[in-house]
């Protein structure tokens, strides 16, 4: 009718099958132009951990915004969230933010930095500390990025890491309802004169 607005589905209402996911990341793959060897220029705070919902969609997506429902233990409908996505192709797996988890906390400290500048190498300690208030058990990817300088080795890690590349380290870190768990790893980084 005139003057009025009407809502006209794309698709047939159904469900889909979701992972969900909680990343916490630092650092983001920064890479200085020359090697930082002083022990306190890198700052280590906890950061968000974000709630990540991931699915493959059965149909193209058109840019929009995408409503998030779950049913919850009485069956009943709720509201997770909602995020922008960008034209999507069918078959393409698709991560939607859902924003900050607040249940979940992370802390990163040093617990460990020597350098041996004659050698041009230094190596560093890190402890992340994951905190789970919720009633669940969760595991929680952490994205870490040495970011010191891009030479880099790990030396030693209290897990292994579920994937490494030139700039990342990925761990996949279990943490049970309302308690801790911790990660311990370090790295080395070498350089060249040519790099100073």
């Amino acid at each position: 009718p005139d003057a009025s607005v009407t809502q006209v589905p794309l698709y047939a209402p159904g469900e889909l099958a979701c992972e969900r996911r909680w990343i916490t990341e630092s650092n983001g793959g920064w890479s200085p132009p020359k090697p930082i060897t002083t022990e306190n220029a890198m700052s280590y705070s906890g950061g968000p951990v974000v709630s990540e919902l991931r699915f493959t969609p059965a149909e193209n997506l058109p840019a929009g915004n995408l409503r998030v429902l779950t049913r919850d233990r009485d069956g009943q409908i709720e509201f997770l969230g909602d995020a922008r996505i960008a034209d999507t192709q069918k078959g393409r797996a698709l991560p939607i933010s859902l924003g900050n988890a607040f249940d979940l906390q992370v802390a990163r400290e040093r617990t460990g930095f020597s350098i041996d500048k004659a050698a041009h190498e230094m190596n560093e300690a890190l402890r992340i500390t994951l905190t789970n208030t919720g009633d669940g058990a969760r595991t929680i990817t952490v994205r870490e990025h040495p970011s010191r300088w891009r030479a880099w080795t790990l030396v030693s890690s209290s897990q292994k890491p579920a994937k490494q590349t030139p700039d990342l380290l990925e761990f996949e870190v279990a943490v049970p309802a309302n308690a801790k768990a911790t990660l311990d790893y370090a790295v080395k980084y070498t350089w060249t004169p040519k790099d100073e």
